[in-house]
């Protein structure tokens, strides 16, 4: 391997400064990629390196009203989300894709827990009980039978 003159390695790292990528460095200049790595590691400490991957198909604003829509209970599961969704999008989107993007908004999936539903007349006998027993002494409460499972 050849030495790198210090005009290359000064148009090296002004094409790093402005952004390009090793690839793209690579194929303006025909220095491969691995060496243009390399002078960013050992040069440029602290520079700001691409995460990689594909971007992501929902923005910080598609997420914030995806969420929106959880927590204002206008829908209840990603699959509701993405058909609300899908109005506002360019793309079709995956229920799967809505799933974790929820999840990397910090919200977890979870089943609603079923009550059962007091009506004005349960609510009512209850309150006669408790009120038929309101001065009980712990000797009365003594004499109920616990049964258990």
């Amino acid at each position: 391997m050849k030495p790198l003159t210090p005009s290359q390695l000064s148009h090296i790292l002004y094409l790093l400064d402005s952004g390009a990528s090793a690839h793209e460095i690579s194929t303006s200049t025909s220095i491969h990629h691995s060496t243009i790595s390399r002078i960013r590691s050992k040069h440029r400490l602290n520079l700001a390196t691409s995460s990689g991957g594909c971007p992501r198909l929902l923005t910080s604003s598609d997420t914030r009203y995806a969420v929106h829509l959880i927590t204002s209970q206008k829908a209840d599961n990603a699959s509701q989300v993405k058909r609300l969704l899908a109005n506002s999008l360019p793309h079709s989107i995956s229920t799967k894709t809505i799933c974790r993007t929820l999840s990397r908004a910090g919200m977890k999936a979870v089943v609603k827990v079923k009550r059962p539903l007091l009506k004005p007349k349960h609510r009512k006998d209850r309150l006669d009980w408790a009120l038929a027993r309101q001065n009980w002494t712990i000797e009365d409460w003594k004499r109920v039978v616990l049964l258990r499972p």
